[in-house]
């Protein structure tokens, strides 16, 4: 099977699920006529979606190139109907006065975007977002920090800067490639962003939550089914390929469960695809061998449980002792 008939055939599989948000760039999806335009007009809209839209700012400044609040600004008032919401083309070398008037420039050309304000900056600039009276802020710069050093921080932003005295945050707050899902479920995030679903399916793993017999919980599980990874053969690799027949049986019964939940990609989709692989469609460790179109597909449905109403918990930073 050649590159680009393969990549359709995933396409395919991915394109069908209906997501209600979507987030792009405007470094990508920017240019009239770029294959990203052309995708959010022709596939979004048709389906009812919106794009959470980011600027791409941080993108453009590890490739050396630019971006003009006007352009930027002329991109979103076109393209208003597909944007559920929009970030301010921020400074990523943090330099907050300029993310500030970049923010405000923006509003002069008529754009609606939400402030973002990066770890490591002085926190005096998000109170001020928050004290001019912005319902969304985003928090980005958090890739490249370590998980420890982040939790601290985090810790210290949301109980001295965004919850009032009974813990309830004091606006809506979205984080930037925040995947790290002990600090997605420790704070009341409005919303947060991740690629961890790509990134995962394209390693050859897939998401999903299975019965522990021990303790009689739900776990979560990234396991390895590409048959083109090394690790197949590993018996300390968490492969499918390389766990005992009882175990793999497990699994197998555990992909049924969810294949059976699973909305069809639509009439004769699956039965054409079925010809063209001589793979029977959906969550079957054979076909999330040889489809990364299928592990994506099953890693946003896992990360789909996730996508709950908002119902914010209190955050209460406990001070810890000896004991």
């Amino acid at each position: 099977m050649n590159r680009g008939f393969s990549q359709a055939i995933n396409y395919q599989v991915v394109n069908n699920i209906n997501t209600p948000h979507m987030l792009e760039s405007f470094h990508y999806v920017g240019k009239e006529g770029s294959l990203g335009n052309r995708c959010i007009n022709t596939f979004l809209e048709p389906k009812g979606q919106t794009i959470f839209l980011d600027s791409g700012a941080f993108s453009v400044f590890t490739k050396g190139a630019t971006i003009s609040c006007e352009e930027y600004a002329e991109f979103i008032i076109n393209h208003q109907h597909l944007i559920h919401t929009a970030s301010n083309l921020d400074d990523v070398s943090k330099n907050e006065q300029k993310s500030y008037d970049n923010q405000k420039q923006m509003e002069k050309l008529g754009a609606k975007v939400q402030p973002v304000f990066h770890c490591r900056e002085d926190p005096k600039w998000l109170d001020r977002y928050i004290a001019e009276g912005y319902d969304y802020v985003f928090i980005g710069g958090m890739v490249p920090e370590s998980s420890k050093w982040l939790k601290e921080w985090l810790d210290w932003i949301w109980a001295d800067h965004l919850t009032d005295k009974d813990g309830m945050p004091l606006v809506k707050v979205h984080g930037f490639g925040l995947t790290t899902m002990p600090l997605v479920t420790r704070y009341p995030w409005y919303s947060v962003d991740s690629a961890s679903w790509v990134m995962s399916s394209s390693f050859g793993n897939g998401q999903f939550s299975m019965l522990n017999p021990t303790t009689g919980i739900m776990k979560d599980y990234t396991m390895g089914f590409s048959d083109k990874s090394p690790s197949r053969k590993d018996l300390n690799a968490k492969h499918f390929d390389a766990l005992p027949k009882a175990m793999q049986e497990r699994v197998r019964e555990r992909l049924w469960e969810l294949e059976q939940q699973r909305e069809s990609l639509g009439e004769g989709i699956e039965e054409a695809l079925e010809e063209a692989t001589g793979l029977k469609q959906g969550y079957y460790p054979e076909t999330l061998a040889s489809m990364y179109g299928w592990r994506r597909h099953i890693n946003i449905k896992f990360y789909e449980q996730f996508n709950t109403p908002y119902d914010p918990k209190p955050f209460k930073l406990e001070q810890e002792t000896l004991f």
